[in-house]
């Protein structure tokens, strides 16, 4: 049986929540011994070269248009901010409230695309947001009752949520005008 969009798309999430672990874990354990942006620039790079093999692999080529390359270098400098803010959040916070204070993202994409994208929420949407905030309150106490006094790594954390809701924003206002793969080259180099 083939799976359905839908599906795919909580598969790729999965793989997204994943693949944010295996980033934040080791840089938290290394950030003492490394250069945050020196570590970043190695993690774009290796995600460029792995992205530029699957195009190859899968298209055989690469045809980039004027779209693919302006969302690729607008998603860079959000992707950037974003993971920089990341870096900065982590050498002043715990992993656990960098992560929790990046995750608001799911919020501000919420907000961002009702301001930005005209999005509207059903009734039923209401349920699952009220039982998400719930959950989100719940798994993170621990990290939530650490934010006693405002602090540089928090804001650096929340400017890493809104710079990467940002760029979920932008992608779904583009997304129909580009090759993703392509874009994601573009950010990445």
């Amino acid at each position: 049986m083939k799976p359905s969009e839908r599906q795919k798309g909580a598969l790729y999430a999965i793989g997204s929540a994943t693949a944010a672990l295996f980033f934040f874990l080791p840089f938290k354990a290394t950030a003492n011994q490394l250069n945050p942006v020196a570590f970043i620039a190695v993690v774009y790079f290796v995600g460029a070269i792995f992205n530029l093999l699957f195009i190859l692999i899968r298209y055989k080529k690469i045809q980039l248009n004027y779209h693919t390359i302006k969302v690729g270098i607008i998603f860079g400098i959000f992707s950037a901010l974003g993971n920089y803010s990341v870096g900065r959040s982590l050498e002043g916070a715990l992993a656990g409230v960098t992560i929790l204070l990046v995750r608001t993202q799911v919020f501000l994409v919420v907000i961002l695309a009702l301001l930005f994208l005209k999005e509207k929420i059903g009734r039923s949407y209401i349920p699952g947001l009220i039982l998400v905030i719930t959950g989100f309150i719940i798994l993170n106490f621990d990290a939530l009752k650490q934010l006693r006094e405002p602090k540089a790594a928090y804001l650096w954390g929340i400017l890493a949520a809104f710079s990467f809701s940002s760029m979920q924003i932008y992608l779904k206002l583009n997304i129909n005008k580009i090759n993703i793969h392509e874009m994601n080259v573009i950010r990445l180099i």
